[in-house]
């Protein structure tokens, strides 16, 4: 048994509730990613967007991003104040209350010169906070 799965719940709740929280997330996590109304061109591709950033790629690092866009979700994370987070479709299940938090990799570059591996990244934890009975999310990150 885990803090998902207590063991007082029964096998299809368990999993009904592992599905529910599967699919809130992602929803959860396309809210963090493109707020509602902002445009939705990629936001590499947008000079002002790139620029805002607390530490911009150098220029070689941006053409790598802009020539492979999966290379962008290994720049350099900031620190993320609390912050609510809209769900997109849906609702949170009333009984989802609780805290998801995630230790990973959150720079892999210091100016121009990356780390060889994203294994090597400073470490950046972030955390979900889930309240259905309220239906209100909110996320931090820092390092």
């Amino acid at each position: 048994a885990t803090a998902m799965n207590p063991p007082n719940r029964p096998p299809a709740l368990r999993a009904i509730f592992s599905v529910c929280l599967s699919s809130s997330l992602i929803r959860l996590a396309a809210s963090l990613a493109v707020p509602p109304g902002a445009p939705s061109p990629s936001f590499w591709h947008d000079d002002a967007r790139v620029a805002s950033l607390p530490d911009p790629p150098p220029p070689p690092v941006l053409s790598s991003i802009r020539a492979s866009p999966h290379r962008g979700g290994f720049e350099p994370a900031s620190d993320a104040p609390w912050r609510p987070v809209s769900v997109l479709a849906g609702s949170l299940p009333p009984d989802l209350v609780g805290t998801l938090a995630v230790l990973g990799a959150g720079r892999v570059r210091i100016g121009g010169r990356r780390y060889g591996h994203w294994f090597d990244g400073d470490g950046y934890a972030s955390a979900l906070a889930l309240d259905g009975r309220a239906g209100t999310a909110a996320f931090t990150g820092r390092f």
